[in-house]
């Protein structure tokens, strides 16, 4: 648990806190509807970004491959062996 809390810059301590004032403020039976329902929040918030992610990874490549397309890399020129003399 101490690395969870870790990535929001709060301790355990703080967070004990948080949690009983959450209770006080909304009362343990609304509690969890309320967890549950930013948990879905944060889940869709994911899945969006996800998408968003993809869509423009998409679009990168198709536009890297119109461009290979349009404008190919010359060919090397082949330089003819050295003779020995």
């Amino acid at each position: 648990m101490g690395f969870y809390l870790l990535l929001f810059g709060i301790s355990e301590f703080e967070f004990i806190i948080i949690l009983a004032v959450l209770v006080v403020v909304l009362g343990p039976k609304k509690l969890p509807e309320i967890a549950r329902t930013i948990g879905r929040a944060v889940n869709e918030m994911r899945r969006a970004t996800t998408d968003i992610k993809r869509e423009i990874n998409s679009e990168i490549r198709k536009v890297d491959i119109e461009k290979d397309i349009t404008n190919p890399k010359p060919a090397k020129e082949k330089k003819p062996p050295k003779e020995d003399k």
